[in-house]
């Protein structure tokens, strides 16, 4: 699925946003715009709005008076059917900008300067539960995260990526910055909503400082999972692990960032660590995941990881309970 960047729009709030030529796309926002009201507008999931070119002359032909930017998007798109368009669709534009669809953007009351009708003209009941069987789905446009940052320019290719190329290396002495940062931001991303903020940050200073990691780096291993040379998840492994007088290998800690969930990523790290324990000989591959993370569970039952025991995580003052699951290498 190819398409054009065929307007690119900023503005310093509000509507209609102004095509200038190119610009770049950072992880927070497009250089350059900005959004009056940063409690609906704006933020890491909410980087880019792109709306169709076809969209924008269908209801021009119901006699909507709008262009390309009234709506205040930032990226006018052609070539593409918003009605097949779904979160976690991913995208590239030009060389380097890789973006991720987050949720469909719902009208807000800005953009009745263009009829007070408008809202119902790209908005109905089922887009409003997210269900893509409605006629409506994706008129008001689409929001995306940035999974990579980049310039783009008037006219640029617009592609849908079907898989990312992850790579993955060693984490180095030299990287213990990084490890620290990528440690923290996904340890808070994962537990953050279900932890007292007190415990995370008791946790997070107990656990994943710089000094602390660079310790464990000495006895244990540590991977980063990379797109396009940028950590974006992280493994750490204990080798010297034993499970039943059998060799077997700990997978201690496996994390992706927010925005990477559901692409992947996971799978190559889980791939990785089964490939690292033939490499060591080890006879089983082991970890434990807290029983209240349903989501983890899941995931490695997939991998064919069984339930065998639990063991107390205390997360600062609290005490949880980890599910032990292992499986044969």
């Amino acid at each position: 699925m190819t398409g054009q960047l065929i307007q690119i729009n900023i503005s310093k709030g509000g509507v209609p946003k102004m095509p200038v030529n190119g610009v770049f796309v950072n992880y927070e926002r497009v250089v350059g715009d900005d959004w009056r009201n940063k409690h609906v507008h704006g933020g890491p999931e909410r980087v880019i709005l792109m709306i169709s070119k076809e969209n924008i002359d269908r209801l021009k032909s119901e006699g909507l008076a709008i262009y390309p930017g009234a709506l205040g998007e930032n990226f006018t798109t052609l070539g593409f059917d918003y009605r097949t368009l779904r979160y976690g669709d991913i995208f590239q534009a030009g060389k380097d900008l890789v973006f991720r669809i987050t949720k469909r953007r719902a009208p807000c009351k800005t953009i009745t300067v263009f009829g007070e009708d408008i809202a119902n003209a790209v908005f109905d009941s089922q887009c409003g539960q997210h269900d893509p069987t409605s006629p409506k789905w994706g008129t008001a446009g689409f929001y995306a995260s940035i999974l990579n940052e980049g310039y783009v320019s008037t006219w640029d290719t617009i592609s849908k990526v079907d898989k990312i190329n992850f790579t993955i290396r060693r984490v180095e002495k030299s990287d213990i910055e990084a490890l620290s940062q990528i440690s923290r931001e996904t340890f808070y991303e994962t537990f953050a909503k279900d932890n007292t903020p007190e415990d995370m940050l008791m946790y997070l200073e107990e656990a994943m400082t710089e000094n602390v990691l660079e310790k464990e780096l000495i006895e244990s291993e540590f991977w980063f999972l990379c797109f396009r040379d940028h950590p974006v998840g992280y493994m750490k492994l204990e080798i010297n692990s034993n499970m039943d007088g059998e060799s077997a290998l700990e997978v201690s800690r496996l994390y992706v960032l927010k925005k990477f969930v559901g692409t992947g990523g996971g799978t190559e790290l889980m791939s990785f660590a089964l490939q690292r324990s033939r490499e060591v000989s080890a006879a089983w591959l082991w970890l434990a995941v807290w029983e209240l993370n349903t989501k983890a569970i899941a995931f490695y039952t997939k991998w064919g990881f069984e339930k065998f025991g639990q063991k107390k995580f205390k997360l600062g003052t609290d005490l949880q309970t980890d599910v032990t699951m292992k499986r044969k290498v």
